[in-house]
C-alpha cells in the first residue's frame, strides 16, 4: 500500500511537471532573439501613391517555362526557386503536379502521381524542396509523399493526426501550419518535425473555430527562404521567425489606424458562416482586412501584400535603408509589363507571373500602332522585340524576374 501511494505521488508530480512545462512553453518559446523591425505603413496608405515603376525597378527579365506534352501549366499556385531550378506547383481540376525547370525555362521533370494507389496522391495542398537530398515533398491530405527530381516515388509519411495545411522546409527540418485538432479550445498551430519526421517543437495556439471561418482570399502563413522559416497568422501583424525550439518576432507590420480591430475579428470568427453577410460593410470599411495577405523575405527586402478598399496593396521594405514603397496602383512604363501579386523571392530577385491574355492584347495594340516603325533604341520597341514579337498565347505563362533599384 505504501509503495502504491509513493508511486501515485510520483505520477502526480510528473503530471504536474508536464503541465507546468506546457504552460511555460508558450511564454518562454516566443523569445527576444535580436531586434524586432517595425515597418510603418500608415502614412503610405494615407498617401495612396501611384508609383511609376521606372522609379522602382532596376531591371526585368522574362522566363517562359518550356511547353511540352509533359509541361502544360494552367495555374501557378506556388513557385520555389532553389539550386538553379524553379519549381511550379499546380493544383487545379485538370492538373495536380509539381514541374521542374532550369532558370532559362527548360523543362526538366515533374511529379505527377494522381491516383489512389501506393506512391500516389489525390490532391496537392502544398509542397517543399529538400535541396540537400534533392527531394520534392508533396503535402496531400496531411501526408507527405517524397519524390526524386525525376518523379520517382521514395516514401510516404502519414501525419494525418496533425491536420497539416501548409509546409515549409529549411535546415533538414519540416515546418507545418496545422489546423487545430486538440481537445482543448486553443490548439498549437505551428509544428516542427526533425529529419525523421518526429515532432520536436509546437507553438502558437489558435482557437478551433478558426478552422471553419469563411476567409475570402488566399493567405500564406508559412514562408521559407532556404535559411529561415517564417510564420504569420491571420489578423496578426507580426511575422515570426520559427526555429527548432522557439519563435521570435522578426518583423511587425504596423498599419496604424488602418489595423483591423482584434475585437471585430473575434466577433466575426464567433459568427462563422453568418459573417459572410457582412462582407459588404467590411469591403467599405477603412481597415486592412485581416492583416497580411502574403509576404516574402530576403536578406535585403521584406515584401507584403494586404487587402483594403477591394484593392490589393503591395509594399516593398528595404532592410538596408528602412524605407518602404507601397502602392495599390501604378504607372506601367514601356520598359516593364503589368504584374500583380509577387510569387517568389530568391537572391533579392522577385518572381511574378504575367497574364497571357493581357500580353496578347498588348501585342495586338503595339502592332496596331506600327511599332516596327519606331527607332530600334525605343524602349517600347526593345520590349516588343524581347517578349511580344514571338509571343504565343498558347505557351505557358511568362514569369517576370525583376530587381529593385536601391532606395
Amino acid at each position: 500500500m505504501k509503495k502504491f501511494v509513493i508511486d501515485m505521488l510520483i505520477a502526480m508530480l510528473i503530471i504536474a511537471s508536464c503541465t507546468e512545462s506546457s504552460k511555460d512553453k508558450i511564454v518562454k518559446s516566443v523569445v527576444n532573439d535580436g531586434e524586432t523591425i517595425k515597418i510603418f505603413l500608415e502614412k503610405d496608405i494615407d498617401k495612396n501613391e501611384k508609383i511609376n515603376l521606372d522609379s522602382l525597378i532596376e531591371s526585368m527579365d522574362y522566363i517562359t517555362p518550356q511547353l511540352t506534352d509533359e509541361s502544360i501549366i494552367g495555374e501557378y499556385d506556388k513557385i520555389i526557386v532553389c539550386d538553379d531550378r524553379f519549381f511550379i506547383m499546380e493544383n487545379s481540376i485538370n492538373n495536380k503536379s509539381v514541374f521542374v525547370f532550369d532558370l532559362n525555362g527548360k523543362y526538366l521533370s515533374k511529379v505527377n502521381s494522381v491516383r489512389q494507389g501506393p506512391g500516389e496522391y489525390i490532391t496537392i495542398h502544398d509542397f517543399y524542396y529538400d535541396s540537400k537530398n534533392q527531394l520534392i515533398g508533396i503535402l496531400s491530405q496531411s501526408q507527405i509523399l517524397r519524390y526524386e527530381l525525376n518523379g520517382t516515388f521514395k516514401d510516404k509519411i502519414n501525419l494525418r493526426k496533425y491536420a497539416i495545411k501548409e509546409i515549409a522546409y529549411a535546415n533538414e527540418h519540416v515546418y507545418a501550419y496545422c489546423q487545430p485538432q486538440c481537445k482543448s479550445i486553443n490548439c498549437y498551430s505551428v509544428l516542427v518535425l526533425d529529419e525523421k519526421f518526429n515532432p520536436i517543437y509546437e507553438d502558437y495556439p489558435l482557437p478551433k473555430n478558426l478552422i471553419n471561418f469563411p476567409f475570402f482570399f488566399e493567405k500564406r502563413s508559412l514562408y521559407s527562404n532556404e535559411n529561415n522559416v517564417y510564420f504569420n497568422a491571420i489578423n496578426n501583424d507580426t511575422i515570426y521567425r520559427v526555429k527548432d525550439n522557439y519563435m521570435c518576432a522578426e518583423f511587425v507590420i504596423d498599419f496604424g489606424k488602418y489595423k483591423f480591430p482584434n475585437e471585430y475579428f473575434k466577433n466575426l470568427v464567433k459568427e462563422g458562416d453568418k459573417s459572410i453577410k457582412k462582407l459588404g460593410q467590411l469591403y467599405s470599411s477603412k481597415y486592412v482586412l485581416f492583416g497580411i495577405k502574403n509576404y516574402l523575405i530576403s536578406d535585403n527586402y521584406v515584401y507584403v501584400s494586404f487587402f483594403k478598399d477591394t484593392k490589393i496593396f503591395l509594399s516593398f521594405y528595404s532592410i538596408n535603408s528602412n524605407t518602404t514603397k507601397t502602392f495599390a496602383s501604378t504607372y506601367f512604363p514601356s520598359t516593364v509589363f503589368l504584374f500583380g501579386e509577387i510569387n517568389s523571392l530568391h537572391n533579392n530577385k522577385f518572381y511574378t507571373v504575367i497574364d497571357n491574355e493581357w500580353l496578347e492584347y498588348l501585342k495586338h495594340t503595339e502592332e496596331r500602332d506600327n511599332i516596327s516603325n519606331l527607332p530600334d533604341d525605343n524602349l517600347r520597341k526593345i520590349r516588343y522585340n524581347k517578349v511580344l514579337k514571338n509571343f504565343n498565347p498558347n505557351n505557358n505563362s511568362i514569369i517576370a524576374v525583376f530587381k529593385l533599384k536601391p532606395y
